[in-house]
């Protein structure tokens, strides 16, 4: 478990961790902290008793971590969210991002999931970044590449759940 008993006292977590449950006995948990300035994205994998910890150490000037974004279903890649304003790849084991990409307009949410769970991608093999600002935009994201050609883009008050949702 990441908590301050297994980091120190000192740290302040900057957004709510990520979890991605493989098996009954593998959980992959992310999360980003500050431990007196400095800024760890920390990814703790459990393997039945087996645990791991690996920490990536993030330098240069970032603005605020809003949140983590998961990708892919295994867990072994995780999407930083800073400030809705830039998103950047990073895999466990690795010591820096895989990838950075500046978003484009001023959104106000990101979410990810699988194409199949929405009719406007099912018919798609991807996972999804939604960012949502003025527009809904749908693009496809891999922990290998940034976004580029958005798959969709619907004007945010044309959006409705039941139009997203795959029941």
């Amino acid at each position: 478990m990441v908590s301050s008993y297994s980091v120190g006292p000192d740290i302040k977590f900057l957004c709510a961790p990520v979890s991605v449950r493989n098996t009954h006995e593998n959980t992959v948990t992310w999360a980003f902290y500050d431990n007196k300035g400095d800024l760890t994205l920390v990814c703790w994998t459990q393997n039945g008793v087996e645990c791991n910890t690996h920490t990536i150490h993030i330098t240069g000037d970032k603005p605020f971590i809003h949140s983590l974004l998961s990708i892919g279903n295994v867990g072994e890649s995780i999407l930083v969210n800073f400030g809705h304003a830039r998103l950047e790849c990073y895999g466990n084991g690795e010591t820096s991002s895989r990838w950075g990409w500046d978003i484009p307009g001023k959104p106000n949410s990101l979410t990810t999931f699988k194409s199949s769970e929405s009719l406007l991608t099912k018919n798609i093999v991807a996972d999804v970044l939604l960012v949502l600002g003025e527009q809904s935009i749908f693009y496809p994201i891999s922990a290998v590449n940034p976004p580029e050609n958005a798959l969709v883009s619907i004007p945010l008050d044309e959006v409705t759940l039941n139009s997203l949702r795959n029941d």
